[in-house]
């Protein structure tokens, strides 16, 4: 007999990623972040319920269960939160994919790369490309200025134009940014590709997405900056300018997906 997926399945999943959360932030995650990683999390569930799982579950996975205890040990010992990431992924699909049998997991096998999202760990464990995205973003935006710009200087990650001082500092990293984004290009590769592997392939590309995203954010505000004044760039526009271009960037990306999804258009000839 099939069912809805018992409320139950999700208790375990649902509180261990809470204490996860909480113990990134208290590590000093940024609240923002952690906000957007439960947020997909609850989007993700959400998205079960439209899924019929088995009235009887399957035993608990010992398996995989071994690999969410090392992922969730090792990642807190090791302080790398990508890796307790993994081993809570480990863990929630151990709790949720018992409820369902073996043709719903093959539909849900690309989602869960997905789910690795829902813990915060760009901005703790990928700090070392915040650092390169900063850097390349002021080498560009100063490329790209230079020509409408003569007199913009560079010094490392700071740009200098006429008096006004323009600095991608670590708020500029784009780490925000880049987990948003990885979320959002991770779902629509697992739609797309309904592979798993395929899924995980595409995250270098989705890094350079963020690092344009980046780019273009520097340079708006740089524009900004010269023309209203470095206050209304680095506090009143700052956040709406990287909002906005994520949101651009959203809207570009479904559009895309919605186009290559539908089958190709036959031309009729009459005869």
């Amino acid at each position: 007999m099939l069912a809805r997926l018992p409320a139950a399945a999700l208790v375990v999943p649902v509180g261990s990623l809470l204490v996860v959360t909480s113990l990134a932030v208290r590590s000093g995650v940024p609240m923002g972040e952690a906000a957007l990683c439960l947020a997909i999390a609850a989007a993700l569930a959400w998205q079960l319920r439209h899924v019929t799982a088995q009235t009887e579950p399957s035993p608990w996975p010992r398996r995989r269960l071994a690999l969410a205890a090392g992922g969730l040990a090792f990642g807190f010992l090791a302080g790398s939160w990508l890796v307790v990431a993994v081993g809570w992924m480990h863990l929630a699909r151990s709790s949720v994919t018992r409820h369902f049998d073996e043709p719903v997991r093959r539909r849900l096998r690309p989602w869960w790369p997905v789910l690795v999202m829902a813990v915060p760990w760009v901005w703790a464990d990928a700090w070392w490309l915040g650092w390169q995205m900063r850097m390349a973003s002021a080498t560009v935006a100063t490329v790209l200025l230079t020509p409408a710009l003569p007199n913009l200087a560079q010094q490392g990650t700071t740009l200098l134009i006429d008096g006004v001082r323009v600095d991608v500092a670590a708020s500029c990293a784009g780490l925000g940014l880049l987990q948003a984004l990885l979320t959002l290009g991770l779902a629509a590769a697992a739609r797309l590709t309904g592979s798993a592997a395929k899924t995980v392939a595409a995250v270098p590309f989705i890094v350079l997405i963020a690092t344009a995203a980046n780019i273009v954010r520097v340079v708006l505000l740089t524009l900004v900056a010269v023309g209203l004044g470095p206050e209304v760039a680095s506090r009143t526009l700052h956040d709406v300018i990287g909002y906005g271009v994520l949101a651009l960037l959203a809207w570009c990306g479904w559009t895309l997906f919605d186009r290559a999804s539908q089958p190709p258009s036959r031309l009729e000839v009459a005869t």
